[in-house]
């Protein structure tokens, strides 16, 4: 009973045991061999090689269901190993790299797409519709500084004899006025999926298809615009019994390709478009004074919403920087009023 010693097997081999084994490993040569540090080295490479390939392109659900796979056909490739070639690597340090390999990467995921979901929301939350912003945060990538060419429909609003009005008035006066109005207004564009672009003092420049594309851009910019004018005969009727003067506005639509992206540098970007679609809205809408109207668009958003809204056609004009004049029409109204209630979404 005293000659018992334990073993990798047991713990209770007798010592004329140990003898008997190493003497047939002697007899045999088969020996145990340990990998030398190169590759042992080597073995840490391909993991770090290949965490380093998959954690970027695919989800953390999926980068830790493939490295569980991994891990266990690397378990059975050192059993079988040791099994049949009596040959020792490396075996625990891998799985120690893989655990903090995962935790450094999945923290440093966590903590930038944190900063991407403030980033997006605070860029977007006052300026589009909560649903966009969602789907923004589903897609960051699409924010990085630059652009792309989207059709759009571009929106142009101004306030008439803006200047002369606030002359009139105290500057607290002016400044509740215009807030009063470009929060009405505001919500509005985005009730209807669109985008503020900017606001240039009493102007309001907005656009529909970007972020997010939107097949029906320019009926819901067609809708946007003749509820605003609804909602603002409804202020007009509120300042007049305030004594305050009452505003009138102009607007103009135009629908195509443009350049859409932040623009800017790394350190200040703007989410905007640009293009000569951009310059026809703008000139749409000092048009309206000439004319008399309150809305007016042109034939690229006509072609797209002929059949649903009601229009007039005013005019064809030449416009600088184009060979050919383009026809103009006055929106008017909607075939199907219940549009406006039905394309609306709730604003946040």
């Amino acid at each position: 009973t005293r000659d018992i010693h334990p073993s990798p097997f047991s713990h209770t081999t007798a010592g004329i045991e140990h003898h008997a084994s190493a003497l047939n490993t002697i007899l045999m040569q088969d020996f145990i061999s340990y990998a030398s540090p190169w590759t042992n080295y080597l073995i840490l490479f391909a993991f770090a090689a290949l965490l380093g390939f998959l954690i970027p392109r695919l989800n953390i659900g999926v980068v830790l269901v493939v490295v569980g796979v991994i891990s266990g056909a690397f378990l059975v490739e050192a059993i079988l190993v040791f099994k049949y070639f009596k040959y020792v690597h490396f075996f625990l340090v891998p799985y120690v790299q893989v655990v903090v390999i995962l935790i450094a990467v999945i923290g440093y995921k966590v903590l930038t797409e944190e900063e991407n979901v403030k980033y997006i929301r605070s860029t977007f939350s006052k300026f589009v519709a909560k649903d966009i912003v969602n789907e923004l945060l589903a897609n960051p990538e699409s924010l990085k500084l630059g652009g792309e060419k989207k059709e759009i429909t571009v929106f142009f609003s101004d306030i008439r004899g803006f200047t002369t009005m606030s002359e009139s008035l105290s500057p607290e006066d002016l400044v509740y006025l215009l807030n009063d109005y470009l929060s009405t207004m505001t919500d509005l564009v985005i009730s209807y999926r669109g985008t503020i672009d900017k606001y240039m003092g009493d102007a309001i420049m907005a656009f529909w298809g970007a972020p997010i594309s939107n097949e029906d851009h320019a009926y819901y910019a067609c809708i946007a615009s003749i509820v605003q004018l609804e909602e603002l005969h409804k202020l007009q009727a509120r300042w007049a019994e305030q004594g305050y003067p009452i505003i009138d506005i102009g607007i103009g639509l135009n629908s195509g390709y443009a350049v859409v992206g932040n623009m800017g540098s790394s350190h200040r970007m703007d989410y905007t478009v640009m293009g000569d679609t951009i310059n026809l809205g703008s000139r749409l809408e000092g048009t309206n004074k000439q004319y008399g109207t309150r809305i007016i668009i042109s034939e690229f958003t006509y072609a797209k919403v002929k059949d649903r809204v009601y229009t007039r056609e005013l005019d064809d004009i030449r416009v600088k920087g184009k060979n050919e004049p383009v026809k103009i029409y006055e929106l008017i109204g909607l075939v199907n009023p219940e549009d406006a209630a039905k394309f609306r979404t709730q604003v946040t």
